[in-house]
C-alpha cells in the first residue's frame, strides 16, 4: 500500500514538472522596454524574438507540439493566406497572431477532440520582412529586409532596425526632422499602433533604444523639419544615416557669381585644387560658379531647399561671419536640388575688398576695363587685389 502511494506521488510529480516545462515556452518574460507611446515586451523564443511583439504571417515556419499526441505535432510553414491544415480539426487562420495567441487558438481548436489539449508553439524560421519608408529620405519606397542569422551553436535571428532601413533607402535628406519619426505597425483586425522615434536623442546621448527593431509591414515616415538649424544639419550630415559626403548632388547658383547656372557638387577629394577634402558646401558651389563678383552681398546669401512635400525652406547665410569669426555653420552643407541666391550689395565698403578678394570663394582672376590715355585700352585679366598702377 505504501509503495503504491509513493509511486502515485512520483508519477504526479513528474507530470507536474513536464507540464511546467511545456508552459515555460509560452511564458512572457518580464523586462518591458518602453519608448514614448510604444511598449515592446521581450519574450524568449528559439529565434530570439519576442513572442508578444512578433505576429505570424505567410512564410513563417513554426513547430506545433501537442502534448501526448506526436502524430498531430510537427513543423508547419504558414502560407500566404495564413491558413494551416491541422489533423482532424481542419484549417485555422494564424495570420496576425502572436506565438501565445496561436498556441491558445490551436488548443481551443482541439478542445472538442482531445481531453486535455496542451499545445506549445515555437517559431523556427521567420519570413523576410517588407517595410515601407517615405518622407525625407533619398529613395522612398518599399523594401525587402533580409534577416541575418546570429552566431554560435544555437544562433538567433538579427532583425533590421530603423537606422538600417534608412540606410537602405540611401539616407535621410537634410530637410528631415529626425526627432519626429513615426513607425506605423499593423495589428490584427485592421488596427495599428504608432511608435515615435527620436534619432536626435540617440545621437546626443547614449540611448540606443531609439533604434527600434522593425516588424513585417512596418511603415516608416520621416517628416520635414519646420526650420533649418545649420549646426544640427552639419552634425547630421556626418552620420551613417545621411547621404555620403562624396555623393554628387545637383545644385543651382544664381546672382552675383561669375558663371551662374547648375552645378554638380560633391565632398571629399574631387581632384580640383580648391576641393581637396571636406563637405559639399555653399562655398564649394560658389567656387564652381567661378567665384563671387565684386558687387556680391555675402552677408545676405539665401539657401532655398525644397522638401519632399514641395514646400520651400529658406535660410539666410552670412559668409562675412565665416571670414571674420570662423563660423563654419554659415558655410551650409548642400543637398540635391538646393538653390543658392547671391544678391547685389546696396553699397560696397572699400576696406572690406582686400579680404573678400583673398577669400576661398573669390575668383582666381578678375576682368578690368581700362580706357582713355593708355597704350592698349580694353579689358585686362588680373589677380584680385592687384594695385592700380599695375
Amino acid at each position: 500500500m505504501r509503495v503504491s502511494l509513493i509511486a502515485r506521488f512520483l508519477l504526479g510529480l513528474s507530470y507536474w514538472n513536464l507540464f511546467s516545462l511545456i508552459q515555460l515556452d509560452c511564458t512572457i518574460a518580464q523586462p518591458v522596454n518602453q519608448n514614448n507611446d510604444s511598449v515592446l515586451e521581450l519574450v524568449q523564443t528559439d529565434s530570439g524574438l519576442s513572442n508578444s511583439a512578433y505576429r505570424l504571417g505567410g512564410g513563417d515556419t513554426i513547430n506545433i507540439d501537442i502534448l501526448g499526441v506526436p502524430d498531430y505535432s510537427g513543423d508547419y510553414q504558414i502560407p500566404a493566406d495564413g491558413l494551416i491544415d491541422l489533423p482532424l480539426v481542419g484549417s485555422l487562420n494564424l495570420e496576425g497572431l502572436t506565438i501565445i495567441e496561436a498556441s491558445n487558438a490551436i488548443s481551443a481548436k482541439y478542445a472538442n477532440v482531445l481531453k486535455r489539449s496542451i499545445v506549445a508553439v515555437k517559431l523556427k524560421a521567420s519570413r523576410p520582412f517588407n517595410i515601407w519608408i517615405s518622407g525625407e529620405v533619398n529613395r522612398p519606397g518599399s523594401y525587402g529586409v533580409a534577416l541575418k542569422s546570429g552566431v554560435g551553436q544555437n544562433p538567433g535571428t538579427q532583425y533590421s532596425t530603423v537606422l538600417q532601413a534608412i540606410e537602405q533607402a540611401q539616407g535621410i535628406t537634410l530637410a528631415a526632422d529626425i526627432r519626429q519619426i513615426k513607425i506605423r505597425r499593423p495589428q490584427r483586425g485592421n488596427k495599428e499602433i504608432i511608435i515615435n522615434v527620436n534619432l536626435w536623442e540617440m545621437l546626443t546621448s547614449d540611448n540606443p533604444s531609439q533604434d527600434i527593431t522593425l516588424r513585417d509591414g512596418d511603415s516608416i515616415f520621416i517628416p520635414s523639419t519646420q526650420s533649418i538649424n545649420l549646426e544640427e544639419t552639419r552634425q547630421i550630415a556626418t552620420t551613417i544615416f545621411a547621404i555620403p559626403i562624396d555623393r554628387p548632388r545637383n545644385v543651382t547658383v544664381v546672382g552675383e557669381v561669375e558663371r551662374p547656372g547648375a552645378y554638380v557638387v560633391r565632398g571629399g577629394d574631387t581632384g580640383a585644387d580648391f576641393n581637396v577634402s571636406g563637405q559639399p558646401t555653399v562655398t564649394r558651389a560658389i567656387q564652381l560658379a567661378g567665384g563671387i563678383k565684386p558687387l556680391a552681398d555675402i552677408r545676405n546669401i539665401q539657401l532655398r531647399r525644397q522638401t519632399r512635400v514641395g514646400a520651400i525652406q529658406k535660410v539666410n547665410l552670412d559668409l562675412w561671419k565665416l571670414l571674420q569669426s570662423g563660423d563654419i555653420n554659415q558655410d551650409a552643407i548642400l543637398q540635391q536640388g538646393d538653390m543658392i541666391v547671391i544678391p547685389t550689395a546696396p553699397d560696397i565698403d572699400p576696406a572690406e575688398s582686400p579680404e573678400l578678394a583673398a577669400a576661398s570663394f573669390a575668383p582666381d582672376e578678375i576682368e578690368v576695363s581700362v580706357v582713355g590715355e593708355v597704350r592698349q585700352p580694353g579689358q585686362v585679366k588680373l589677380p584680385p587685389n592687384t594695385p592700380l598702377n599695375q
